[in-house]
């Protein structure tokens, strides 16, 4: 019995070194500012989402009464850019106030990757990693943006293959030691 619960032990501390998912949750940017003191045409600083990992271009300010960005101010027909600091993301989803704009998305070469218009729905799923993006905005704002690292694929991640081994091992020890 002793014997089990090492093995037990052993495994349960194995698996826990190696938890973690390889597929990180989805960064969601809500460009709702309006909780914050902004109001209409308040002006976003560059860095205000660098948190998470989003610099946007100068002249950046809040729409829709702080719940949207778009540029310039009163006017709302300019192109916005944005550029992510630590990484590359192969799933965006723009949320577009009227979904006037064309957004072009670009590599970290700044090779364009593709052109997201009104009928796309604002969504790129692809094998392509996205470094920056431009909002051309035709009277219009972005309501939020989700971004993803991972496409859907379905890959096993080390920790689970890990696991699946140990735990083979593990009966193959147990059962010779039984017979």
């Amino acid at each position: 019995m002793k014997q089990i619960l090492k093995h037990i032990l052993a495994v349960a501390t194995i698996s826990i070194i190696f938890a973690g998912s390889a597929n990180a949750s989805p960064i969601y940017i809500d460009f709702d500012l309006s909780g914050t003191g902004f109001t209409q045409d308040s002006p976003v600083a560059t860095n205000h989402f660098a948190s998470q990992d989003l610099i946007l271009n100068a002249g950046v300010v809040t729409a829709c009464n702080g719940t949207c960005i778009s540029t310039p101010a009163a006017k709302y027909n300019g192109v916005l850019t944005g550029n992510f600091l630590n990484n590359v993301y192969q799933y965006l989803l723009f949320d577009a106030v009227l979904n006037e704009t064309s957004i072009s998305l670009f590599d970290s070469s700044s090779n364009l990757i593709s052109t997201l218009g009104a009928g796309s729905g604002y969504l790129y799923s692809g094998t392509t990693g996205v470094a920056s993006f431009t909002a051309n905005l035709n009277y219009d704002g972005l309501y939020s943006l989700t971004l993803d690292n991972q496409t859907s694929a379905a890959v096993p991640e080390p920790g689970s293959l890990a696991l699946f081994v140990l735990a083979l091992a593990g009966l193959t020890l147990f059962k010779r030691k039984k017979v």
